[in-house]
C-alpha cells in the first residue's frame, strides 16, 4: 500500500505574498486578489523598520519593489510609506504604497487567514513583542500560521504561545525538524521527495510545499499528498485542483 495515499488530504491555496503573478507582491492589491481569486489563505512577508514598525516586504531592502535603495531596518514607516511598492509590475498599481501589516490585516476579509513569514536572522524581541499586538489588536492570532527560516525562532514562539508555527526549509533537510512541537514543514518543491513526504505524514506534521507555479509542478507535488499548496498563481492551481476532480 502506498504510504502516501491518504485521499481525505485536500490541499489549501496558499496566494504566495498575495497573488503576485498577477499583482505586486506583498501589496494590499496582491492580497485582495488572491481572496478575488479563491485563495482561502495568503503568504506574506513581515520586517521591522527602525521605529519598531512590522510591514510587509520581502527583501531586506526596497529597490525591487520600488526602484529606490532604503535598508528596511534602518528606515522609519515614515519614509518607507513614501515609496511605490506597485508600479515596477504595472502603472495601474503606481502609488502602491509598502503595508502595515496591521493595515493589511485591516482590510483583509472576514473570512482572509494568513501565513506570516517572519523575516528575523537574529532573535528580535521587539519584533515579536510587535507581533503579538498587531495580531491581538486585528484578532488574527486565530486566523494566521508563523513561518520562518530561523528555526529556533520558531521554536521560541511554538513555546510560549498558542499561535501555530511553521518551519521554512528552503536547502536542506533535516529529520531532527521532525521531533519538535512545531506542526508544520512548509519546503521547496525542489527539495521534497517521496521519503521526506512520508516521514513528515508520519510525523503528523502538516506538509506545505513553494513555491508551485505551473501543471508540470502541481502534478509532480501532488502525489506527496501537501496540505497546502503555495503558489504566485491561486486561480491556476484551482483550476488543475478542479481538473483532477472531474477526471
Amino acid at each position: 500500500m502506498n504510504k502516501l495515499d491518504n485521499s481525505a488530504i485536500k490541499p489549501i491555496i496558499v496566494a504566495h505574498r498575495g497573488a503576485s503573478g498577477n499583482a505586486p507582491e506583498n501589496t494590499f492589491a496582491a492580497v485582495s486578489l488572491a481572496h478575488s481569486f479563491g485563495a482561502q489563505w495568503c503568504e506574506i512577508d513581515v520586517q521591522q523598520t527602525s521605529d519598531n514598525q512590522l510591514v510587509v516586504i520581502h527583501d531586506v531592502n526596497t529597490v525591487r519593489t520600488t526602484g529606490v535603495f532604503k535598508w528596511v531596518s534602518r528606515n522609519t514607516y515614515s519614509e518607507l510609506s513614501k515609496l511605490d511598492a506597485g508600479g515596477w509590475f504595472l502603472s495601474k498599481w503606481k502609488n502602491e504604497p509598502i503595508p502595515l501589516l496591521k493595515e493589511l490585516l485591516h482590510s483583509a476579509p472576514k473570512q482572509a487567514k494568513f501565513n506570516i513569514e517572519i523575516k528575523a536572522y537574529k532573535r528580535k524581541p521587539e519584533l515579536f513583542k510587535e507581533l503579538l499586538t498587531v495580531l491581538d489588536d486585528t484578532h488574527f492570532a486565530k486566523r494566521c500560521i508563523i513561518t520562518s527560516f530561523n528555526h529556533k525562532l520558531i521554536e521560541e514562539i511554538s513555546s510560549i504561545t498558542h499561535l501555530r508555527t511553521g518551519y521554512i526549509v528552503g536547502s536542506r533537510w533535516s529529520n531532527r525538524l521532525l521531533r519538535t512541537d512545531v506542526p508544520i514543514v512548509s519546503i521547496d518543491k525542489a527539495l521534497i521527495n517521496k521519503s521526506i513526504a512520508e516521514d513528515i505524514h508520519k510525523s503528523g506534521k502538516e506538509l506545505h510545499i513553494w513555491t508551485v507555479n505551473n501543471k508540470r509542478q502541481f502534478s509532480r507535488i501532488s502525489r506527496y499528498k501537501p496540505h497546502a499548496i503555495i503558489t504566485n498563481y491561486p486561480e491556476k492551481i484551482k483550476h488543475y485542483m478542479h481538473q483532477g476532480e472531474t477526471q
